[in-house]
């Protein structure tokens, strides 16, 4: 296990830091645009490898669970967010919006992964010191 996630990870670094500027001359889109979301992506797939890598402690789980989700949630907003916009140059995105309320996300979407992995994390403290 170990072992596939350190090659997935190695792949994914030579990945995100050659891919983009390969897919922008494909493409004729932005080399920026492409390290955005290349950027977003492999962030998402760091936060499940520390989770792989926190699961075998039993104590740990839950919490470790609702922090490395909710880090892939925000990290992986970051590409689909940006995809939703031109390749070819800057996002417009207007005065007092984020990027993904400007993409057309409802502004409240951004939130529930911190919810859930605040409710996770309260469940898990409840339950701290039972087998």
């Amino acid at each position: 296990m170990t072992a596939a996630l350190i090659i997935i990870l190695l792949l994914a670094v030579a990945a995100g830091n050659i891919g983009p500027e390969l897919v922008a001359a494909l493409t004729g889109g932005s080399t920026r645009a492409w390290e955005y979301v290349a950027e977003g992506s492999l962030m998402a797939l760091l936060w499940l490898a520390v989770l792989a890598l926190l699961m075998p402690y039993r104590r740990l789980r839950l919490p470790a669970a609702a922090v490395c989700c909710y880090g892939f949630a925000e990290a992986a907003l970051r590409p689909v967010c940006r995809l939703a916009f031109p390749m070819t140059g800057p996002p417009a995105v207007p005065a007092r919006e984020c990027l993904c309320t400007a993409a057309g996300w409802p502004w409240w979407w951004e939130l529930t992964p911190l919810a859930a992995a605040l409710c996770a994390t309260a469940v898990a403290h409840t339950l701290k010191g039972k087998p």
